[in-house]
């Protein structure tokens, strides 16, 4: 078996054909190492040496008149020159070089630290417009000059640092303690948003104005920011919650007609490389063909081997062009949209609370579904209202 500086150095595969080829190998193998010797017929012997013994097998055969052939060459240099010939290797090589001498000095992941209400991903696109993003030089990453601009792009944070290790950034922050507003320290009352039926009453700060079981207009004094100490009286931000039983009404339409897909027909592809937040797009146009044409995307991001994921993606776009055909709603699955339609614009409007009971009334006329719907809900009906508070409002 070759040794390893046979491979580095590399070897010969050598057949000697002729009348007593063991006694040429004798003596051969007094002057010259050989390895993986095999008798192939009585006259014929093969063999391997290395590299630079191969003028003395010449020589040998030569003095015993017997014939030397080269089967094949072996070892690293063979192997070099076997990459040297193929282009694709060659560049492979090269790139790899490049990315040696260029990957150690660039920025490939960032993270950050230490905020728990401010998002990641805002974070993280600001710093991007402040000059620390994917592939960024770290001999021209500047942290205290991105730690200001930072603190300046998000008002949240109190304190950025910035710190590389390899090619890994870290961003360290600290979130700014929030401070009560100036709306919150103004003087003011809880008013209410709406007609309602008070359930229940929590009032933290102020007098209130009113009791469960009480009927309350929209834009009525709830809680009042004057307080009663007897020699004077305190004035200040009126704070507390209010819940109450109102009456919602609202009315939602949808056409009795719609467009729905038919057939199937041609099935496009688009492809486009994702580098952080660079898109590159392989086609002219890669936005929807159609009106009815469906779309999938798919993302696919390199992987290292370990595991390590690149900010790298192959993004497959696959357009399926189909045909719009007008079609009629069952009343049924209109009832279904539309109430669900009415319920969400009931809760959209409440502050917070729930729906108690629901009264709908559905109608059809004028290509319309028509759905109107009558809720009685138990919601949050305060809402502060800051201005300049009168004695009336003390009084109950």
């Amino acid at each position: 078996m070759m040794d390893l500086w046979w491979r580095f150095g590399g070897a010969v595969r050598l057949r000697l054909t002729g009348a007593d080829p063991e006694r040429t190998l004798r003596n051969l193998a007094r002057e010259v190492r050989l390895e993986n010797i095999d008798r192939a017929s009585a006259l014929v012997m093969e063999f391997t040496v290395p590299r630079w013994e191969l003028p003395r097998a010449e020589a040998a055969a030569k003095r015993s008149g017997d014939k030397l052939e080269i089967l094949g060459k072996e070892g690293l240099p063979e192997l070099l020159r076997s990459w040297i010939r193929c282009p694709l290797v060659v560049l492979t090589v090269l790139a790899l070089l490049g990315a040696t001498a260029l990957v150690p000095s660039r920025i490939l992941f960032i993270r950050v630290e230490g905020n728990s209400e401010i998002p990641t991903r805002l974070i993280l696109e600001q710093a991007e417009r402040c000059g620390l993003g994917f592939f960024t030089s770290r001999g021209e990453l500047r942290s205290e000059q991105i730690k200001n601009r930072l603190l300046e792009a998000v008002p949240e944070l109190s304190w950025v640092g910035v710190n590389t290790s390899g090619c890994v950034a870290t961003i360290s922050v600290k979130e700014r303690q929030i401070q009560p507003t100036a709306e919150e320290q103004t003087p003011g009352n809880i008013v209410a948003v709406t007609d309602a039926v008070v359930t229940q009453l929590t009032a933290t700060a102020g007098t209130p104005l009113c009791a469960v079981g009480d009927g309350v207009k929209a834009g009525q004094v709830l809680i009042s920011g004057y307080t009663d100490l007897g020699l004077c009286t305190q004035v200040e931000a009126a704070e507390g919650e209010v819940y109450g039983l109102t009456r919602r009404k609202t009315e939602a339409v949808i056409p009795q007609t719609t467009l729905v897909p038919g057939e199937e027909g041609t099935v496009v592809k688009k492809y486009s490389l994702l580098i952080g937040k660079k898109r590159i797009k392989f086609d002219s146009d890669s936005g929807i063909l159609y009106t009815g044409c469906g779309k999938m995307t798919q993302i696919e991001y390199l992987r290292l081997p370990g595991g390590w994921e690149l900010p790298v993606a192959i993004v497959v776009e696959t357009y399926t062009v189909t045909e719009l055909t007008e079609a009629l709603r069952w009343e049924v699955t209109a009832n279904e949209v539309l109430e669900t339609v009415s319920r969400g614009q009931v809760k959209q409007a409440m502050t917070a609370g729930e729906i108690l009971q629901t009264e709908t009334s559905f109608a059809s006329g004028d290509g319309l579904f028509r759905l109107t719907g009558l809720y009685q809900c138990r919601e949050m009906i305060g809402r502060r209202s800051s201005g300049i508070l009168t004695e009336g409002d003390f009084k109950r």
